[in-house]
């Protein structure tokens, strides 16, 4: 991983000033020097004008660091544009930059990647690992002597891989996707009626099973939810996840209409990410139901955590 991935989240954060974010001290010595010579430029004093010329100094250090700046020229712009260059040129690369744009979509869920909140200090060094996608699996490039093949069956074994289809993890994918689904039915419990894993019958007699139906009792309107984990791949997925989850079921409407007496049902799938990923569409979802924001940081941090544990699992047990 290069050395300043870990700092490039920084920019999912939009962090303001240097106490809440990672400096990089290459960058620093540049921003302060081209700081002081603002400072001295807006003192106006002609007896340093007279010793020194700030201006140039300021476009010799702004070309130094290569920046393009769009902008009012201050270190704290030139560090954000610095920060996303940095995140664009990770988000490129082909093998650790995978899913590493959808961070930056709720950047207020990522804060345990650098307050470390909620997570040991291993499972931070786990996490860290699986974001920047070099967990110790075997299609790591130069990795693993025998193969890239999965040690507990013949797919390729990447952390996608561990985190999403490996036999292996079934029963702990399970359960992460059960208590996610808890916390999210229960914290719509508070303003509405809720109803969990039911089965209900599609047009044609097929029998299918939703994870959440919430209800208002007052109007009789209702909203399927379908909470889905997944390895993060671009800013695409959660409407494919929610578009699939509408095919699966909109045949089911008329039944789940008629065995609850409701007057309508809007079907959302919902989708979070493997590695603690939480998308635009679950906090919309989340600012138009009212819910907490504890919500959001509980599902994000589960979600990790879970995820750790699948890893942990598939490697050394």
């Amino acid at each position: 991983m290069n050395q300043f991935h870990l700092t490039c989240i920084l920019h999912t954060r939009k962090p303001t000033t240097l106490n809440n974010s990672l400096p990089k001290a290459q960058w620093e010595a540049v921003l302060q020097t081209i700081n002081m010579n603002l400072i001295i430029l807006h003192s106006e004093n002609p007896h340093i004008l007279a010793c020194r010329d700030p201006q140039s100094e300021i476009t010799e250090c702004i070309n130094n660091l290569e920046v393009k700046l769009t902008t009012k020229c201050t270190t704290q712009n030139i560090r954000k544009e610095l920060r996303k260059e940095q995140f664009q040129a990770w988000c490129a690369l082909p093998h650790k930059g995978k899913g590493v744009v959808c961070y930056q979509e709720v950047p207020a869920a990522n804060k345990w990647h650098t307050t470390q909140d909620g997570l040991t200090s291993s499972e931070w060094i786990a996490a860290v690992k699986m974001i920047s996608n070099v967990a110790p699996v075997r299609s790591v490039p130069g990795r693993s002597l025998d193969g890239n093949r999965c040690r507990h069956c013949s797919e390729t074994e990447t952390l996608s891989h561990v985190l999403g289809n490996c036999p292996h993890g079934a029963l702990q994918r399970t359960a992460r996707h059960n208590h996610i689904r808890k916390l999210i039915a229960d914290e719509f419990r508070k303003q509405y009626t809720v109803v969990e894993e039911k089965n209900c019958h599609a047009i044609g007699g097929s029998t299918r099973r939703f994870d959440i139906l919430v209800i208002d009792e007052t109007t009789r309107k209702s909203w399927m939810i379908d909470p889905t984990i997944r390895f993060e791949r671009d800013e695409a997925q959660a409407n494919d996840v929610h578009q699939e989850k509408v095919r699966i079921y909109e045949p089911c409407i008329p039944n789940i209409t008629q065995q609850y007496s409701l007057n309508s049902v809007e079907i959302i799938g919902l989708l979070i990410g493997a590695r603690g990923t939480i998308y635009k569409q679950f906090e919309d979802l989340r600012r138009r139901f009212n819910l907490s924001s504890e919500l959001r940081d509980g599902v994000a941090l589960h979600a990790i955590k879970s995820s750790i544990r699948i890893l942990n699992s598939h490697l050394y047990n």
